[in-house]
């Protein structure tokens, strides 16, 4: 086996080719009217990232789920909050999540709601009593039997 020098490590894949840092723009309006982006501060990307790794961390969100986390549930189900976004634009736009809304709504719940008003209204006011319920349905607790020894 041959060692590797310092010199020789292979770059990794993941290592940023851009620095973390990244100006922080408004726009701003001169006294002609004129809009104009302008920097007024800078803003760690990384450091942005990390604020968000424990809501978007899978094996987390399914514990949660898994232990009726009334909180992380209602969180799970407004819109715009989790799904497959490889096809959505860079930037999220109301209308975009309305249209993910309805699609779900055609895909599984369109014979469960007279319209897709109805789902659109439950789906989006949904309370903490509506989904312990809708866990209860789903997931029904098992009542425990005692087991009574038997001499034989």
């Amino acid at each position: 086996m041959e060692k590797i020098s310092n010199q020789e490590k292979p770059k990794r894949f993941y290592e940023p080719i851009s620095s973390g840092i990244v100006p922080v723009t408004e726009w701003q309006v001169d006294e002609k009217g004129h809009h104009h982006l302008v920097k007024i501060g800078e803003k760690n990307r990384d450091d942005e990232i990390q604020l968000f790794k424990n809501m978007t961390d899978i094996k987390i969100l399914v514990d949660r789920l898994n232990n009726g986390d009334i909180a992380t549930i209602k969180q799970l189900s407004q819109p715009g909050i989790y799904g497959d976004v490889n096809d959505y634009p860079e930037e999220y736009h109301p209308v975009a999540g309305a249209m993910a809304l309805h699609q779900l709504y055609e895909n599984k719940y369109a014979d469960k709601f007279e319209t897709y008003e109805a789902f659109e209204k439950f789906y989006t006011n949904l309370t903490d009593a509506m989904v312990q319920k809708m866990l209860d349905e789903k997931f029904p607790k098992e009542e425990k039997k005692e087991e009574v020894a038997t001499n034989e």
